[in-house]
């Protein structure tokens, strides 16, 4: 079992109900940086007459399909799924494919498309578009039917009856699209766990692209391109390895090769090196048949090289093909990863806990049980809520700005759910976790278990000290951020981001809870504050294996510092141009309270009497915000700027 899967197949074992979204829910998320022309590139749309399931080629030219992922797999009809949506509409999916992915499908001819569906559905058009460096998407090809084509579960296929040649050099990307209807619980839509990378989906509505999250896999949707393909062409699907191992420990990878090629490929070489140099070569004399697949491991469990701690580079190349050096289509004949040595590491803090919650999901509050109980099984659970919008008539009162970005990078599947220190459990960073009561002991069980499971494969190679301090008078808080790495972990966290948060807990407010309005329903951890400049993470600037960071932010009057905490957290920084699922886990962690900050005053004399100016603000000796003097201490500010402690 691959390491990215560990967490995904412990946690599948109790089983959750009552998540709100059928086999997947998607959520629409922010405006794309596309936008559709006016106008189509090439041809006006030409509805289509009637679909060609059997599509028939010249001898010459070969017929290979162009998307996300090149098998004939599609989601079973309990893995469908479709758009979270109030009302019952036609909407438009699209799935990117970059032109750096596209080499092998220049100058060929897009003749038709076809769309898997888990369940059969309606479906309205077909439409491959083509991206421009203006920031328009054009149209290409496209298939609008007059009337509504009912397709049925699997594979439909539709002719185009205007194909057009498609060329990298006119092509930043290429967009697969399909207009389908979306029922208010729609179970049609099928997404695959295959392919070499997850590529990105959107919903296309007025004209603008809009984010998708909750994808789970690739969109079933692929275009059908005639050329004369090569007749020998192999390429890497992917190179996935244990991103850290110490110092002199056996490698552990897996390399998948595929046959692009239209003819079997009776052998192959593929040769290793680590940083340039030679580590070892792999002689495959078994015959692959055109879009066959197979994979590579360190079977001989060849140990690596004396190597230094610190981040180095494994790349497989293949070098021959049926004896013959490759010449067509080589820009996918590598692949590399890195590998991240150390001799030492440090002790995993905090465990981080992002959970996606919403104040209008009814289930939520079972996911907050749970995590309640699970901070109370373990003493370093560093648990966030961030709150967003499930319904848009009735928008979430403790959302953050960039809630959706977040969503979309962790490929959110539903409310409720939750991540985990960021491990990847299958094309996502999130797991529902509606657990019902009888459920909560055995998951939180199975969570404790696979935090100790992924720490070991994930080890900690940096230590963080937050130290806060608050300045009452004006609420002005300044937090520094200290790392302190082992040897070489300047080096294997290169690239890595810095996160902060700042959540507050007792905050009452209105919750749907299992179908019943609460309005003093108690929020806790609720993420307030995103301190780095992006939700996403800044990246760490290294002074050899250490950093320091500092944040300043004015709390708002509202917020109670007694009830707020402080996280920091050291992981790879997401991104929303693609998700290193198998990379993605977080390596350090930090909780602090804000009630331990240091308290900055600025008194200038201590006083039993009252003074002459205007009272402005009135705290306790711990910083909470009083409404009048209370007996004991009180730091009172005044209009004339002084601030001074007045006993009562």
């Amino acid at each position: 079992m691959k390491k990215s899967l560990l967490l995904c197949a412990t946690l599948a074992m109790t089983l959750t109900v009552g998540a709100q979204r059928p086999a997947f829910q998607l959520q629409m998320g922010h405006n794309s940086s596309f936008q559709v022309a006016k106008s189509p590139l090439k041809v006006a749309k030409t509805p289509a007459k009637a679909p060609a399931k059997v599509l028939s080629t010249s001898t010459s030219l070969k017929k290979m399909w162009m998307g996300p992922y090149s098998s004939d797999v599609v989601a079973a009809s309990t893995e469908g799924g479709g758009l979270s949506v109030d009302n019952a509409a036609y909407y438009t999916l699209m799935t990117s494919i970059p032109s750096t992915d596209l080499e092998r499908f220049n100058g060929g001819r897009i003749v038709s498309m076809r769309v898997g569906l888990a369940n059969a559905d309606s479906i309205k058009a077909l439409t491959v578009y083509g991206a421009k460096s203006d920031g328009y998407i054009y149209e290409i090809c496209d298939t609008t039917f007059s009337k509504a084509l009912y397709a049925p579960a699997g594979w439909t296929e539709v002719k185009f009856n205007t194909p057009a040649t498609f060329s990298t050099s006119t092509y930043t990307d290429l967009f697969l699209s399909f207009t389908y209807w979306n029922a208010t619980n729609c179970n049609a839509v099928s997404f695959v766990s295959e392919g070499k990378e997850n590529y990105p989906c959107y919903v296309l509505q007025n004209g603008r692209l809009y984010t998708l999250s909750g994808v789970e896999g690739n969109l079933s949707l692929q275009a059908g391109v005639e050329k004369e393909f090569p007749t020998v062409d192999l390429a890497f699907n992917y190179l996935h390895t244990n991103s850290f191992m110490k110092k002199g420990s056996t490698p552990a990878f897996s390399a998948q090769i595929l046959n692009q090629g239209t003819e079997d490929v009776s052998n192959f070489t593929v040769k290793a090196t680590i940083d340039g140099n030679d580590w070892q070569t792999f002689n495959v004399n078994n015959t692959l048949k055109p879009g066959a697949t197979t994979t590579l491991t360190n079977s001989t469990n060849q140990a690596l090289p004396d190597l230094s701690a610190g981040r180095h580079t494994l790349k497989m190349q293949i070098t021959a093909i049926n004896g013959n050096a490759p010449t067509e289509y080589t820009s996918d004949d590598a692949a590399t990863a890195n590998l991240n040595l150390y001799e030492q590491t440090t002790e995993h803090q905090k465990q981080l806990v992002e959970q996606f919650t919403s104040w209008t999901c009814t289930f939520c509050p079972r996911g907050s049980t749970f995590l309640a109980a699970l901070e109370k099984k373990r003493n370093d659970v560093a648990w966030v809520a961030i709150h967003g919008d499930q319904s848009r008539s009735k928008p979430d009162k403790f959302d953050v700005a960039g809630h959706d970005t977040l969503e979309y990078v962790e490929n959110l599947g539903g409310w409720p759910s939750a991540g985990l220190n960021r491990a990847n459990l299958g094309n996502t960073l999130t797991t529902s976790i509606g657990y019902t009561p009888n459920q909560v002991s055995a998951a939180t069980t199975q969570w404790s278990n696979s935090i100790d499971s992924q720490n070991q494969l994930f080890p900690a190679l940096v230590t963080l000290e937050l130290t806060p301090t608050l300045n009452l008078p004006s609420r002005k808080l300044s937090l520094t951020v200290k790392g302190t790495g082992v040897a070489g972990a300047g080096a294997c966290l290169d690239g890595y981001a810095l996160t902060v948060y700042l959540t507050e807990d007792s905050l009452v407010a209105y919750q749907l809870n299992q179908g019943k309005d609460e309005y003093n329903y108690v929020h806790n951890r609720v993420l307030r504050k995103v301190l780095t400049n992006s939700i996403l993470g800044d990246k760490i600037t290294w002074d050899g294996d250490n950093f320091t960071r500092t944040f300043t932010y004015t709390l708002p009057e509202e917020w109670k510092t007694k009830n707020m905490h402080i996280i920091g957290f050291v992981a790879p920084q997401l991104s929303l141009a693609g998700t290193d699922y198998a990379n993605s886990y977080v390596n350090q962690c930090q909780m602090a309270d804000m009630s331990a900050a240091t308290v900055v005053t600025g008194i200038e004399d201590v006083t039993t009497q009252k003074n002459t100016a205007t009272v402005k603000a009135i705290y306790s000796a711990s910083g909470e915000r009083l409404t009048a003097p209370q007996k004991g201490l009180n730091i009172v500010v005044y209009s004339n700027g002084k601030t001074v402690k007045v006993m009562k």
